[in-house]
This record gives C-alpha cells, structure tokens and sequence, in this order.
C-alpha cells in the first residue's frame, strides 16, 4: 500500500481498538455525538445570550442585596464576591466597573425588564441546547407559556444562588487553616455547590420528559469540569487577555470574558453528552464508516425526531440495506418516500 494510505490504516486500527474496549469505545460515541449535535454551534448561542445577560444580573444583584443588607458592608463584599469568583481575573475589572443603581429610580426598573428580557433569550438558548442534547422530540419540547415561566423561574433560581453562596462560601470552616487541605475543602465544596445549582438548572431547562435521575450524573460531572475550569481558569484567561489586549485593545476584555463563557457552556454540554450516552448505550461508535453500528443507527434517527413538530406527525427513519431484510425493493421504498405518499 501507498503511504497516502497509511493515515486510513492507522485510524481503522483505532476504530477497532476502541470498539472491543469500553472505556475508549464510550469517549469516543461522547465526542461523535457531541459532534452530531452540533454543540460547538450551540455553545456559542448560549454564550451570546449569557453575555448579553450577565452585565444587567449584576447590576440588579448589587442593587437589590445591597438594599436587603444595608448598612453591612461585608456582606455586601461577600455577595460580590460570589457572583464574580465565577470569572477568574475577568470578574476583578467588572467588580470596579459595575455599580449598583439606586432603588428609587427608574433605571433600577429598565433594569430589571431589560434582565427579564434577557433572562428569557438565556433560557431559550439553553433549553434548545439541551432538549438538542437530550434528543426530545419538537412536539414534546415546552410550549410558549410555559417556556416564559420558566425563564423566570430560572432567572430567580440564578439570583438567589448568587446570594446565597456569599454565605456559604464566605464562612470559614473551623480548624483550617490556609494551605492545600483547605484548598482542597474549599474546591469539593465548590464543586458540590456548583453542582447543585446545575441540576437545577438542567432541570428548569430540560423538558419534563427526561427524569431528574438521568439529569443527576449530568449535574456532578458538569459541576466538577466547572471547579476544574476554576482551577485553571485564570492562567486560561491571563493568557487569552494578554494576548487581547496586545491585539485588540480594552476589546480583549470582551474577548476574554467571551471564551471564559464558551468554556463553561462547552463543559455543560459535554456533560450531558455523557449522561445521555451512558443512559442509552450510545456506544461502540464506528470512526471509519460503513457499516453503522447500532449506536450510530440510534444516534442518527434520533436526530431526525428531533425535528418532529406535531403529534400527528409521523416520521420513518430507514438505512440503505433496510428495505432488503423487511421484503421490499428499493424501487417500492422510492416510491414510498416520494411526496404525497403516507
């Protein structure tokens, strides 16, 4: 064989590799599906919608805690804190940027309907993401109304879990002095958290149809690929914005805060790419095609139904080679497939 042959060769052994063993063999159908979902598209959705939203959070966080609390200071740092030690270096410039507005005017108002408004883009973003994710069909997806309550649902359960981890994560505990076990402390409870507040987020957002119990093993993994991006994330973001700003100017800032988002909105889709494939048993898949596997199969039709809009519609999937094993030709599966055919 030619030496132009050899890449082929080299990725039909790892396909069959990855195929006898399961524990390459599931990776591998995470990352197909990943692929065939389009999660690359849909992150960066979920990332424009988040940004457009985040700034307006903030400002309606600090003005709201800031009346709830008034007069205590620390707690006011500690509500700042929280909902900025989400964005390593990049929350230190929008802590001095970002300001709370005064509760008796009526920019506090524009605010609060401009952060609904934004807050709904966020969940219909997410929610497509995920139901895409999930394979929920169109005809089972949520509905207007309850797409909207939802949306504010969603919105409450953010504001309050940035509230509410200032007094969590701001209380020392006891006998733990600074060093690498209370980093390690400090990073599973970030993780436990951070994982909490996902489900119920995935919950919020993903269509009843997928049980909770299937959205648990989404919301762990999620949640430590999120305290891992924490971990790592401010040589991550130091780079990246040094690198902006040499490029782009005080533009590098929006930069930076942009791929900071798309890395967690990645991380949370490839974690429930991994429930869904271990759930369903999306796996072996085959890298060099043909023939499908089963899991391919699966996958495939899946994508299709997901487009399915209406209960009285009906959609049948077939492969090459289907019409053969059920009895019927290929010209009698054309003919069924032209239009008007039932």
């Amino acid at each position: 064989m030619s030496m132009k042959d050899a890449p082929e060769r080299a990725v039909r052994r790892f396909d069959e590799l990855q195929q006898a063993h399961w524990w390459l063999a599931h990776p591998v159908g995470t990352i197909r599906k990943y692929a065939d979902d389009r999660c690359g598209a849909l992150a960066g959705l979920v990332t424009f919608q988040i940004f457009l939203g985040m700034l307006p959070l903030l400002v309606v966080v600090l003005t709201v805690f800031g009346q709830l609390v008034e007069g205590s200071e620390d707690l006011r740092e500690a509500a700042i804190d929280s909902a900025l030690r989400q964005l390593p270096v990049v929350g230190d410039r929008l802590e001095q940027d970002v300001t709370a507005l005064s509760a008796d005017g009526p920019w506090l108002f524009l605010s609060i309907a401009g952060l609904l408004w934004t807050a709904a883009g966020i969940y219909h973003g997410l929610q497509l993401a995920l139901n895409q994710v999930w394979n929920v069909e169109g005809v089972d997806r949520q509905g207007f109304v309850s797409r909207h309550l939802r949306a504010l649902l969603l919105f409450t359960l953010v504001v309050a879990a940035s509230i509410g981890t200032a007094f969590i994560r701001g209380e020392q505990l006891p006998g733990l002095r600074p060093g690498t076990l209370a980093d390690v402390v400090s990073a599973f409870t970030g993780a436990v958290l951070a994982a909490a507040l996902l489900l119920g987020v995935f919950r919020i957002v993903v269509a009843p149809e997928v049980p909770l119990s299937r959205l648990v093993p989404a919301a762990v993994l999620a949640g430590l690929l999120w305290e891992l991006l924490q971990s790592v994330g401010t040589w991550i973001v130091v780079e990246q914005l040094s690198n902006a700003r040499d490029l782009y100017g005080v533009i590098g800032f929006v930069v930076a805060m942009l791929l900071w988002i798309n890395l967690l909105a990645r991380a949370a889709l490839l974690a429930n790419e991994w429930a869904v494939v271990s759930w369903r048993g999306l796996w072996p898949r085959r890298i060099a095609q043909p023939p499908l596997t089963e899991a391919d199969r699966r996958v495939l039709e899946a994508l299709v139904r997901n487009e399915r809009r209406r209960p009285e519609q009906v959609i049948d999937v077939r492969f090459d080679g289907d019409a053969a094993e059920h009895g019927v030709s290929d010209a009698e599966a054309g003919e069924e497939d032209r239009p008007g055919r039932r």
